[in-house]
């Protein structure tokens, strides 16, 4: 699980740094850290175990970005690894875990991150819902 929040913590610390390229403020990785915090770990769903031995691959996403309060929900998802084939073993897309966080970044203009897809719009809608409620 602490991978699956560090995952998300550099997913949101991109996101600060893409932010800050095109504007006059220069800051490296452990000046933008200060401006993060983690708000919230709002849903975690473990779908399937996870053996001794397996490896676990870990993807993040921002889902949505709350401009105004600063608010970043980040979607991280664990896929487990068969280290003798090196291939997945979960057929379905949700994989094994499933982590939903909120984190707050305090202090620095944050851009809005947009859907491309169809499932990213369902998870942006789902995002924006939690964050402004």
């Amino acid at each position: 699980m602490d991978k699956g929040i560090q995952c998300a913590y550099l997913c949101v610390q991109e996101l600060c740094q893409e932010s800050l390229a095109g504007t006059d403020q220069k800051y490296n990785a452990e000046e933008v850290s200060h401006h993060i915090a983690m708000d919230s770990m709002d849903l975690v769903q473990f779908k399937s175990p996870v053996h001794v031995g397996d490896i676990l691959e870990f993807r993040g996403h921002i889902v949505f970005v709350d401009v105004k309060s600063g608010r970043v929900r980040v979607r991280v998802v664990s896929e487990t690894i068969s280290p003798q084939t090196g291939k997945s073993t979960q057929p379905d897309e949700d994989k094994s875990n499933v982590f939903h966080l909120t984190y707050k970044v305090s202090g620095l203009k944050m851009k809005q991150v947009l859907p491309r897809t169809y499932r990213q719009s369902l998870l942006f809608l789902q995002g924006m819902r939690v964050l402004q409620s």
